[in-house]
Order: C-alpha cells, then structure tokens, then sequence
C-alpha cells in the first residue's frame, strides 16, 4: 500500500513539471529608451514611400515619341534606298544609251558597204528596207574631171525592185580626210536572181580622193511575177 502512494505521488509530480515547462516565456518590457515621450512604445517598422500614380498622358506621348522616331528612321532607310536605286537607274540608263548607239551603229554599218578602189570585183552585203543586196565594185575609171564607177547589184529575192536610189561617197586613205556624199536615183528595175550594172559619176576629184568608196542603197517599189 505504502508502495502504490509512494508511485502516486511521483507520477503527480512529474505531471506537474511538465505542465509549468509548456508555460509561455513572458515577452520583456521595453526599456524606456524605445518610449516616446508619452511613454507609449515606438515602432521600429520604416515607412515605404508612396509612389505617384503612373500618368497615362505622359505614356501616351512617351509611347507616340517612340513611334516617331522608328518613323524616322524607317524614312533614312527609305532615303538611302531611294539614293541607291536613283544612282543604279542611272548607271542602267547609261548602259543603255551605250547599247542603243552600238547597235545603231551596227544597223547603219549593215547598211553600208565600203570598197577599196585598188580592188576590184570584192563584194559585200548591204541590208535595206526591202532586203538584203550584195554589191560588187567592178572599175573605177577616169572620166572628165573625176570619175565614172561601176557597180553591179546582186537581187537576191524574186521580187523586182522598180527604181532605186544610191546614196555613195568616196574619200582618200587618210583616216582624218572625211568622205564626200552624193545622192542619185534612177529608174531602171534590179531583176531577180542575177547581178544588176549600174554607173555613177564621181565629179572633180583625184585619184588619191577615190582609194575609198562607199555606197547604200534604197528600194522604191517591188513587184512579183513580172
């Protein structure tokens, strides 16, 4: 019995031991330093500043400047570009009006056949309007004061051309002597098929003036079958 009471009264003590150490620590006083001078305690948190209300007025024109400036620069891109394909323009223009007059030159060329005096029988081609002709020198002879030269005209289609006009020149071998042009239209027919005689008159020049001849050709009417 004195056992049972003796277990009792040490179970009942450390229960009661237990229950004052679950107690909560009481919080320390503040000094009076941390009081103001009513003695009420002073807060140790810092205040955050406020910030101002965002201006939508001001975004709008902050948002609008930086549209105008990409305008801007898109507008110097455009300008540089502009510039650019002003100056290739150009370049291509050039090498246009280069082609134009190299090829003018090629067409008038085919349009002319020139002769050395001092051979004679060569042929060349000459293109007109109505076709393709070849043109032989065959004499230069002296005839007054200059000239009397003779050509004959290949009609290589089975058109017959009534009348035609020579349009020939002739100059010495200097390359800075310029040749002397005239004109002379006559009537008779270039037949079909075959070389086709034709004169011409240099007047007033010298022999040293006729080393080069030149001549062109024009058609007047053409007819088939006849």
């Amino acid at each position: 019995m004195l056992i049972f009471r003796a277990s009792v009264l040490v179970l009942l003590s450390s229960l009661s031991l237990n229950a004052q150490g679950t107690r909560a620590t009481p919080q320390p006083t503040p000094s009076s330093s941390a009081r103001g001078t009513t003695g009420a305690p002073l807060s140790t948190d810092r205040q955050t500043p406020s910030q101002p209300a965002p201006n939508p007025i001001q975004s709008q024109v902050t948002s609008q400047g930086l549209e105008i400036a990409t305008l801007r620069a898109k507008i110097d891109e455009l300008q540089i570009q502009n510039t650019e394909l002003k100056k290739q323009l150009k370049d291509d223009e050039s090498r246009i009006d280069f082609l134009s007059t190299r090829l003018d030159s090629k067409v008038d060329e085919l349009q002319w056949a020139t002769f050395d005096s001092a051979v004679p029988d060569h042929y060349d081609r000459v293109d007109s309007e109505s076709g393709s002709f070849l043109v032989s020198l065959k004499t230069v002879e002296p005839y007054l004061d200059g000239f009397k030269v003779n050509f004959e005209i290949g009609n290589l289609s089975n058109a017959v051309f009534k009348g035609f006009t020579l349009r020939f020149g002739w100059s010495s071998r200097e390359i800075t002597d310029p040749y002397i042009y005239k004109t002379q239209t006559f009537t008779a027919s270039l037949l079909p098929n075959r070389w086709n005689r034709v004169e011409v008159i240099i007047p007033n020049a010298k022999p040293s003036s006729v080393a080069l001849i030149t001549l062109k050709l024009s058609t007047n009417t053409v007819t088939f079958g006849q």
